[in-house]
């Protein structure tokens, strides 16, 4: 049950990277620790190992890249500078957040707001380093069909990403039980017997038994017996000879009911 929670929690953190991958943050990493973090919580390869690790890195190394040229390209083709695509950048985040709470349409609010902050920063920057409307104007339109193309290439990586880090970590009949504590197992002695079928064979068993402990209680009144008589003939004797005399008649007691 557990690892199905923290599966509902993967699925936000993939979903909330994605969103976050359009305006312009490094979501698909977001997404990735994510997957990296299901793996540590449920237990490294009880579903997510190295393999799909690896494959959402490189989908996501593969994106920024292809995003960033994208950019690149396209203000570069119409004569921008370093500063200017700062400003793109800078402009498509801010972009991003505005048109999210202005034009409140699910992803096509983000992205349009996005597309068009990297025109208006564009712009901006331009026209600042050079009074050139139609130049900026130009640059800007570049920056901004490059913003474009880098969402959706970025986003199309982003949903790549979120299918294999959700079939990879999909909890399908869950992780192996540990094994029960092993318990240390009672003494032979003490362990209960359980009833036969036979009635005879059961009456025999107690029989016997009874006739051990019997046996074995008879043994130890006489060892106390011949214990008791020695130490009394010792005392009469004088104190010096307690030792020897329980001594020599508890072996010699103990000797006798061996040979019996």
């Amino acid at each position: 049950m557990l690892d199905w929670l923290y599966y509902i929690l993967l699925l936000v953190i993939l979903v909330a990277g994605w969103l976050l991958n359009i305006l312009g943050v490094p979501g698909l990493w977001l997404m990735l620790i994510g997957h990296i973090a299901f793996a540590w919580a449920t237990g490294w390869n009880s579903y997510v190992g190295w393999a799909s690790v690896i494959t959402l890195f490189v989908l996501a190394l593969l994106a920024e890249i292809i995003e960033f040229a994208a950019g690149a390209a396209g203000s570069a083709q119409a004569g921008g500078t370093k500063r200017g695509m700062a400003g793109a950048v800078i402009g498509g985040l801010v972009g991003g957040i505005v048109g999210s709470i202005l034009l409140p349409i699910p992803i096509v609010g983000t992205i349009a707001g996005a597309v068009g902050g990297s025109f208006a920063g564009a712009v901006l920057v331009e026209h600042m380093i050079e009074a050139d409307s139609r130049r900026s104007l130009k640059i800007g339109w570049g920056a901004a069909k490059g913003r474009f193309w880098g969402i959706m290439i970025k986003s199309g990586f982003g949903v790549a990403m979120i299918i294999i880090s959700l079939i990879a970590a999909f909890p399908l009949g869950g992780r192996a039980a540990a094994p029960p504590p092993t318990t240390t197992p009672l003494l032979p002695d003490s362990r209960p017997i359980p009833p036969t079928t036979d009635p005879a064979v059961d009456s025999a068993r107690d029989s016997g038994i009874h006739a051990g402990r019997a046996s074995l209680k008879q043994a130890a009144d006489s060892l106390r017996k011949v214990a008791g008589d020695q130490a009394e003939t010792a005392q009469q004797k004088g104190p010096t000879s307690i030792p020897k005399a329980f001594g020599f008649g508890f072996l010699s007691q103990w000797s006798g009911m061996r040979r019996t």
